[in-house]
Order: C-alpha cells, then sequence, then structure tokens
C-alpha cells in the first residue's frame, strides 16, 4: 500500500532517492560521510524482503501441515482481553500536542547536534591545518640541521687529514730534533779535541826558543828550517782556530734549531 499517513510515507511506500543532508556534509564534495551508497541501500533493502517472504512462506507451510494446530482453536478458558476504549477529542488533542511538543523538541536537539557536529568538523579541521603546518615546519627544521650536520662532516673530514698532515710533521722534526742532537754531542766532543790540540800547539810555541848564532854547534837546527816549522805550524794553528770558530757558529745554529722546535 504507498498510502501517505500524516505527512509520512507508509513502509511498503518507495523512498525518495534523494540524499539526505545535514546542513551540506551529506553532499558530492563530501563523499568520506556518505557511509553506504544508494545502491548498496536498495540491495539490503532487497536482502530484508527477501529474508521476510521466506519466513511468511515457511508460516504458510506450517499452516497446510496436518499436525500443525492454530492457536484460535485452542479453547481459552479466560476471559477474553477487552478492547482498548475510544479516545475522547480531549485525549486525541493532548496526544497530538504531545507529539507536536516531542517533534519540536527532536528538531531542537537535531540543531543543537548539527550546530554541534559542524563545530567539532571545523575544530578538527582547524587542529588538522595546524598541525600540518608544524610538522611542515618541522621537517624544514630537520633539513637544514641535514645540511648543517653535512658541512660540519665535512669540515670534520677536512680538520682530520690536516691533523694527519701535522702529526707527520711533528713526527718528521722530532725526529730532525734528535739529529741535531747528536750533532751537537759529536760537534763538541771534536771540539773538545781540537781544543785540546790548540792548547798544546800553544804551550809548544812559547817552549820554542831562537837559537843562538854565536854559540850554535855543528848539531844545531838551520834557521830557515826552523823558520820554515814555525810558519807551518803557524798555519795549522790558524787552520785549527777558524775550524774552531766555524764549528761553533754551527753548534750555535743548532742550539737556536733545538730551542725553536722544544
Amino acid at each position: 500500500m504507498d498510502i501517505k499517513t500524516n505527512g509520512k510515507l507508509s513502509r511498503h511506500s518507495k523512498p525518495k532517492t534523494d540524499k539526505l543532508t545535514l546542513s551540506g556534509n551529506f553532499t558530492s564534495q563530501h563523499r568520506a560521510f556518505d557511509v553506504i551508497p544508494h545502491c548498496d541501500r536498495e540491495i539490503m533493502r532487497q536482502n530484508i524482503l527477501e529474508q521476510v517472504m521466506k519466513k511468511t512462506g515457511q508460516v504458510k507451510q506450517n499452516k497446510d501441515d496436518e499436525m500443525y494446530e492454530d492457536p484460535r482453536d485452542i479453547i481459552v478458558t479466560e476471559k477474553p482481553v477487552k478492547p482498548p476504549r475510544k479516545r475522547t477529542a480531549h485525549t486525541v488533542t493532548t496526544t497530538s500536542t504531545c507529539q507536536s511538543k516531542d517533534k519540536s523538541l527532536a528538531k531542537e536537539q537535531k540543531r543543537k547536534l548539527t550546530k554541534k557536529y559542524e563545530i567539532l568538523v571545523t575544530s578538527l579541521m582547524e587542529k588538522c591545518e595546524e598541525n600540518i603546518a608544524v610538522i611542515s615546519e618541522k621537517d624544514n627544521q630537520i633539513a637544514k640541521l641535514k645540511d648543517k650536520l653535512k658541512t660540519v662532516l665535512e669540515y670534520n673530514k677536512l680538520f682530520t687529514e690536516e691533523n694527519d698532515q701535522l702529526r707527520k710533521q711533528y713526527e718528521v722534526a722530532l725526529k730532525y730534533v734528535e739529529d741535531c742532537k747528536t750533532g751537537i754531542r759529536e760537534e763538541r766532543s771534536r771540539n773538545r779535541d781540537l781544543e785540546e790540540k790548540n792548547k798544546e800547539l800553544d804551550e809548544r810555541v812559547k817552549k820554542f826558543e831562537m837559537p843562538d848564532r854565536d854559540n850554535c854547534g855543528s848539531t844545531a837546527i838551520p834557521l830557515v828550517e826552523v823558520c820554515m816549522s814555525c810558519s807551518s805550524r803557524q798555519i795549522i794553528l790558524n787552520q785549527a782556530r777558524e775550524q774552531n770558530s766555524r764549528l761553533q757558529k754551527d753548534m750555535q745554529a743548532l742550539k737556536d734549531v733545538l730551542y725553536r722546535y722544544i
């Protein structure tokens, strides 16, 4: 039966194909809120009708069964239930007013819930936008920190290479200092030997005496030979002094180099 009662469709009437809208949240732009599409609702309705038809068919088959007993054939010993009293006009008006009040209250609650739902949705959307902005800012900060870390690692690599070079140079300098120390020791020992030789030569020159011409015997050394030996010894002495001064200068230079690296 497709009869409307009080502005409502009967249960067997075909409903409207338009979607229900809750202040525009169930529109085509917001498909995520449309839980069940129209085609799925039609299929679900058809399945429910088929199940109802199966159950009613089983009841009819039970009626045709010989062993089936109709409850109406059973003798009722108790008194039959009295029919409900007829409602007066006053009760009808009170029920209609109550129904209208209930409808208005339901509409008001629906409106409040809709408003609350809209506020919740807007607040959630704003919160999501804020979170997205914060996440993007954090991503930018992470990218900057990654770049800084990359530059720091590059500088660290350069510093390690330079440190290795400085370590090698320091090892070479230490080796050179040790060589200088050994050279200074050797030069000091040689200098002592030369100083001793120089002292001996000085003493021999001081002890040397000129021969007497009058009392010169046959065994006396000629003056020319004596002069030649003296001049040769003087030359050797001068060479020893020059070498000694040169060695002292070299030793002083080595000391300066040693103090510079220590």
